[in-house]
């Protein structure tokens, strides 16, 4: 489905046939892990005027079973943001001491010394705390390797990203939203079987239209406390139970799954079918501005329709809400409640 192939060049290369590698560059990129140093862009070039430039990158080529066909992207004859200049003089500073940096589309090369420095000295340990700046830079330049032969490590890498914890508050949720959107984009469209890697948003407290595809297909069973989550969002029903009294009402839709189905669980697959496709009620996209618009905004992916499954649980809700309601009478009479 996707032709890979990568050419990414790296440090020790340079060294070998340059001699114009900054010295504190070369310490830092020392210490850099190297399931850090695969995802990074290297060029020997002065500036990003150089013909060097044209060697560095990437060559993708895109044709998704939805019809989608792009083809002859090559990201080495444009820049990547990311791209780290060696030959550039980094300045080491106390980076606690460094202002946040204001404009969110400079480039590595744009950057004065001293956010160089900050920079690479973050690659060295990506769990520390960082503006999101630093982290969107380096994230831009995995996800180029999410159609390559690596995409499997760049997957494992963008899952750790987006638990960086980069401050403000406001923009690690924007960030944390992005880095998922993009993973989700590419479980739709290239390889289904990575969905087995999202299940990190069961953990959510409320279940949209994702959780609900992720179990689909995994071919997972929903059970009753994951029902309660997904009756949390978007069903017109009266939710007191569904927060109130959430165990309770688990215990009952237990109960009453059992009855209707002999398990105490439903199975997603009965109820969507891959023959009918919707428009997501979800954001769906990749997020580095190099990529073609039809990835960064692919308004073309249609899913499985969740409509069959919604309207059974919300059957299911109307008469566990009734026997909640019944069986918490009982516990306050006990005195159990």
């Amino acid at each position: 489905m996707i032709k890979k192939k990568s050419d990414n060049k790296n440090m020790n290369d340079l060294i070998i046939n340059e001699k114009s590698v900054q010295k504190e560059t070369f310490d830092l990129w020392e210490q850099i892990p190297n399931d850090v140093k695969q995802f990074l862009f290297l060029t020997s070039a002065e500036s990003p005027e150089s013909s060097h430039l044209h060697r560095i990158g990437v060559s993708l080529s895109f044709n998704f079973d939805y019809g989608i066909k792009i083809e002859g992207l090559d990201l080495g004859k444009q820049l990547d943001r990311s791209v780290i200049f060696v030959s550039q003089p980094i300045e080491i500073t106390d980076v606690k001491s460094l202002q946040e940096v204001k404009d969110n589309r400079l480039y590595y090369c744009e950057l004065p010394p001293k956010y160089k420095y900050k920079y690479l000295k973050w690659l060295t340990d990506i769990k520390q705390p960082i503006e999101p700046f630093f982290v969107k830079l380096f994230a831009e330049a995995v996800e180029l390797f999410l159609f390559t032969d690596r995409y499997n490590e760049a997957f494992d890498m963008l899952l750790k990203l987006k638990d960086v914890k980069c401050l403000p508050i406001s923009e690690y949720n924007k960030f944390n939203n992005n880095v998922v959107n993009s993973l989700l984009t590419f479980c739709m469209t290239q390889n289904q079987e990575m969905f087995c890697k999202m299940i990190f948003l069961y953990e959510n407290p409320i279940w949209r239209e994702t959780e609900i595809l992720i179990k689909y297909f995994n071919r997972e069973p929903i059970f009753a406390k994951e029902i309660v989550k997904i009756l949390r969002c978007g069903f017109e029903v009266n939710d007191r139970y569904l927060y109130d009294h959430a165990d309770v009402y688990a215990d009952v839709m237990k109960e009453l799954l059992k009855e209707k189905t002999e398990r105490e669980y439903i199975l997603p697959q009965d109820f969507i079918s891959e023959e009918k496709k919707v428009k997501p009620h979800f954001t769906l996209g990749y997020n580095n501005p190099l990529l073609p618009w039809e990835l960064r905004n692919p308004d073309w992916i249609t899913i499985p329709d969740t409509k069959h499954l919604r309207e059974y649980l919300k059957e299911l809700h109307n008469l566990c809400h009734e026997r909640t309601k019944l069986k918490l009478r009982e516990l306050k009479k006990r005195g159990r409640l």
